[in-house]
Formats: structure tokens, sequence, C-alpha cells
């Protein structure tokens, strides 16, 4: 288990966006309704290092060079973007949950086909409703069905 997962875990369960991780500042969650401070302080030296457990090769050589970097990974049951930004003493880093593709939205309503709507009319307990309500009503409910046969 990375250092990391701690923050991924607290994303999840408090349903936050996002969080983040600035050398000696408080962990700032990202919410819907507006950012939260946490009590916890970051340490630099904690946050370089889990940033160096975490990030591929690449990653540290672009960030032991100064430069801002970012990157995916897959931790804790779902994926999340990391965005380093390394200056003198002081690093600021972004996690954010990568969200799944969203699923097409569903088509039409499907009408039945003749052959459904026969059988679903015929069926004992719809035509025991249909029966009944002709029963309760005053009016006489002008239903077509083949209803006879369930009675």
């Amino acid at each position: 288990m990375s250092r990391l997962d701690v923050y991924l875990r607290s994303i999840k369960q408090l349903g936050a966006l996002g969080a983040v991780l600035t050398s000696g500042q408080a962990v700032t969650l990202r919410f819907p309704t507006g950012d939260r401070h946490a009590t916890q302080i970051t340490a630099h030296d904690q946050l370089v290092s889990l940033v160096r457990e975490i990030a591929p090769p690449v990653v540290v050589e672009q960030i032991d060079r100064a430069r801002p970097a970012s990157f995916e990974l897959e931790a804790s049951g779902g994926r999340w973007s990391i965005q380093v930004v390394p200056r003198p003493g002081a690093w600021h880093v972004a996690i954010d949950p990568i969200e799944a593709p969203a699923a097409p939205p569903p088509g039409p309503p499907m009408r039945p086909t003749p052959w459904q709507r026969s059988h679903l009319m015929n069926s004992v307990p719809v035509c025991r409703q249909i029966i009944a309500m002709r029963r309760v009503s005053s009016v006489f409910l002008p239903i077509k069905s083949d209803c006879h046969n369930h009675r």
C-alpha cells in the first residue's frame, strides 16, 4: 500500500472531487460546495517521498529538472490523474479521479409487439383486474379484451 492510498480513500469515502497537497500546508479536499481544509499538514519531505514512490521514472526525471509533470495511476479501485508542480522547497500536487466513460444514453422505450400486447392482455392477473374494474364501475368501461377465458 502506497502513502497515496490514504488520500485516495479519503477522496472516495467523503465524495470529494479531488485533493490538493502542498508542501507545508493543510491538505485540501475539493467538493462541489467548496474546498475544505484538513487539519493535517503535509511536510515537504513526505510529499516528495510520496510522489517519488508512485511516479513513473520519466516523470521523476522531469520533476527533478523542476518541470511540472502529470501522470495517470491505477490505485484503490480507480484511475487517478496526478499533477505535480515542483518548486524549490514547496511542491504542489493535485489528485483527481478519472471518471469512467459515461454509458450512452438509453434509447427510446421499445413498444411491445402485437404478440406481447395480446399475451399481456390475456394474462390471468390483468384479465381479473379488468373484470373487477368492470364490475365495480357504475359506468360501463368499453375495454376490448379476450378476458372471458379467465373468469
